[in-house]
């Protein structure tokens, strides 16, 4: 991945925490990011690792 970088962030909360809408908000108020930069948000990773 060169000249790449990744960032990995790990969010806890009870099971019935509204997580989806809340990371929805979260990303809409964010400051607009450059074009090139890819995101993408992975609800339920099989390995945080």
């Amino acid at each position: 991945m060169r000249g790449r970088f990744r960032v990995r962030m790990l969010i806890r909360a009870p099971r019935q925490a509204p997580l989806q809408a809340a990371i929805t908000d979260w990303l809409a108020r964010a400051p607009k990011y450059p074009p090139n930069l890819r995101l993408s948000v992975d609800i339920d990773p099989q390995s945080f690792f």
